[in-house]
C-alpha cells in the first residue's frame, strides 16, 4: 500500500512539473532531499499532515549557494549518471 500512495504522488508531483525519484528495488533511504533553483531541504520528514503537526522530524533548509550547488551536482550524478 505505501508503495501505491508514494507513486500516486509522485504522478501527482510529475503532473505540476516536479521531477520525483525513487531508489531501484527494494532499496530504502529514509532520509529526503528537496533541491528547487534557490533551496535545498535535507531532512527526515515526510509531506504528510503528521509530518508538520505530529511527529518530530528533523530538517535543515538553506539558500546557502555551495551546499546548492553540491546538491543539484549529486542529484544529478545519482539519477543521472551513465551505466
Amino acid at each position: 500500500m505505501e508503495k501505491e500512495i508514494n507513486c500516486q504522488a509522485a504522478k501527482a508531483l510529475n503532473s505540476a512539473g516536479v521531477q520525483v525519484q525513487f531508489y531501484p528495488g527494494n532499496q530504502v533511504l529514509y532520509a529526503k532531499m528537496i533541491v528547487t533553483d534557490s533551496i535545498v531541504i535535507v531532512g527526515s520528514a515526510n509531506g504528510s499532515a503528521s509530518a508538520f503537526t505530529r511527529n518530530h522530524e528533523l530538517d535543515l533548509v538553506t539558500n546557502d549557494s555551495s551546499v546548492l550547488k553540491q546538491a543539484q551536482t549529486d542529484f544529478e550524478n545519482k539519477f543521472y549518471r551513465k551505466p
